[in-house]
């Protein structure tokens, strides 16, 4: 008997994302940005056209992201200068929007709670309305990526908020 397989399943390239967290004191001493970047480095083969990392040391969010191989975007003194306990990253794939630097991942926004950074993989199947909805808000947006749509919408505020964020409820709207 032969056994046949479906050849119609291609390869397909997409977006890599990595995050990393430390906490305690052994741990603490690890470079998060670094070990991100070997993540980065082991998720390269989906997505080569940009690449970006995003951390937080004592409460202050660092950032580099540009165009190019991660090995090409990171020296060890830029790693050095990324260092903290928390972080993400990502290689991109352009699935929505140009392959140019504004498009380019993590996005970091300011929201009245703080700093918010997001690195996405994937695309919203109705960008298109919700990138309608935010523009008639008066939000304006600086790149084509969904994934500034959704930092946009997660820094939004529902209207029965509290002082403090709800997250599950931002999610949900």
């Amino acid at each position: 008997m032969v056994e046949t397989f479906d050849d119609s399943r291609q390869l397909q390239t997409a977006c890599g994302v990595f995050g990393c967290i430390a906490s305690g004191e052994w741990p603490a001493k690890i470079n998060v940005a670094q070990n991100i970047y070997l993540g980065l480095v082991g998720l390269q083969h989906r997505g080569q056209e940009s690449a970006g990392i995003v951390t937080v040391n004592n409460g202050k969010m660092r950032q580099k992201k540009d165009m190019g191989l991660v090995n090409q975007v990171f020296t060890d003194d830029i790693l050095d200068k990324l260092r903290g306990d928390l972080g993400i990253g990502h290689t991109r794939y352009s699935t929505t929007g140009v392959s140019e630097m504004i498009n380019c991942q993590p996005f970091v926004v300011d929201s009245r709670h703080g700093k918010f950074a997001l690195a996405h993989n994937g695309e919203l199947v109705n960008a298109k309305s919700l990138r309608q909805k935010v523009l008639a808000d008066g939000v304006g947006l600086s790149s084509e990526s969904d994934s500034e749509l959704m930092t946009q919408l997660l820094c939004r505020a529902p209207d029965n908020e509290g002082v403090e964020p709800d997250w599950p409820t931002r999610y949900l709207t």
